[in-house]
C-alpha cells in the first residue's frame, strides 16, 4: 500500500465528523477518559488548525496552541472541525514538502506532519467510532506505519521513561509484513524490525498492534506468549 496522506487525512476526518453526528455531542468517549464528543472533536479539529497555521507560516518556533481560538461550544464544534481539515489539506497541498518547518523531531520538513497527522486523526476517528458503536477497522498497511510512527516517535521524545528493568517484547502482525523487537533497559529501549524470541510476544492483525500502543484495546485482542506484565508495562509507556 502507498500511503497517500492527503487522502487518509480528509477520509478518516469526514468518518470522524460523520460519528460524532450520530450521537449527542455529550455522550462520553470511554477510550478517551474525560472527555466527551464534543472535546474530542474539538480537540482534533484545534490540533489541525495549530498545523496548518505552523505550515501556512513555516513556523521555526512551536506555536502555543493556547493562542488559538476556542473551539466552539454544541453543534457548530462539527462544522469547526470540517473547516480545519479543509484549511489543513490546503496548507499541506500549497506548502513545499521539503520546506523547513517546526516540529516534534528531528525531521523539520512539512512532510514529517503529513503522517503525523493521519495517525492523530485515524486514531481519533477511532475513538469517535467506538463511542458512536459501529467502527471501521484500520487498514493493515497503515496500522504497521503506525506502529513505526508512535515506537519512534516516543522513543525519540521521551527516552527516558522506558528506563527500567530489562526486557525484551516481540509483536508481530499477523497479516501483514510488520514486526518489532524491543529491548528495554536500565538505558532505555531500542526498536529493531525482525523475528526473535522475547519474554513476551504478542501476534494479531496489525490494526489490533496499532491500537494497542496507542491504548485503545486490552491484550486479549491479540495472541499473547510470556510475561503479560512487561507488555502491560509497555502499553502504559506508549500510550497516548
Amino acid at each position: 500500500m502507498t500511503i497517500n496522506h492527503l487522502d487518509l487525512i480528509r477520509a478518516q476526518s469526514e468518518l470522524l465528523a460523520k460519528a460524532a453526528e450520530a450521537v449527542p455531542l455529550d455522550t462520553p468517549v470511554p477510550s478517551c477518559p474525560g472527555w466527551d464528543m464534543a472535546a474530542l472533536v474539538g480537540h482534533i479539529g484545534t490540533i489541525q488548525t495549530w498545523v496548518a497555521h505552523m505550515v501556512e507560516t513555516l513556523a521555526q518556533q512551536r506555536l502555543d496552541r493556547k493562542t488559538l481560538p476556542v473551539p466552539p461550544t454544541g453543534p457548530d464544534v462539527i462544522p469547526y472541525f470540517r473547516a480545519a481539515t479543509a484549511r489543513l489539506l490546503t496548507a499541506f497541498t500549497q506548502a513545499n514538502p521539503d520546506a523547513e518547518v517546526w516540529t516534534f523531531m528531528p525531521a523539520r520538513r512539512v512532510s514529517w506532519w503529513f503522517r503525523r497527522q493521519v495517525h492523530e486523526v485515524t486514531v481519533h476517528r477511532w475513538d469517535a467510532q467506538n463511542t458512536a458503536g459501529a467502527v471501521d477497522d484500520v487498514d493493515a498497511a497503515l496500522a504497521v506505519d503506525g506502529v513505526d510512527e508512535l515506537l519512534e516517535m516516543q522513543n525519540t521524545l521521551h527516552p527516558q521513561k522506558f528506563a527500567g528493568d530489562a526486557g525484551t517484547v516481540h509483536l508481530h502482525a499477523t497479516d501483514a509484513p510488520g514486526e518489532w523487537f524491543l529491548q528495554l533497559g536500565p538505558s532505555g529501549m531500542t526498536v529493531e524490525h525482525r523475528h526473535a524470541k522475547g519474554d513476551v510476544a504478542a501476534r494479531g492483525k496489525a490494526a489490533n498492534l496499532y491500537l494497542y500502543v496507542w491504548g485503545r484495546i486490552p491484550e486479549d485482542t491479540m495472541e499473547v506468549f510470556g510475561d503479560r506484565a512487561l507488555l502491560s508495562r509497555l502499553q502504559r509507556l506508549t500510550a497516548m
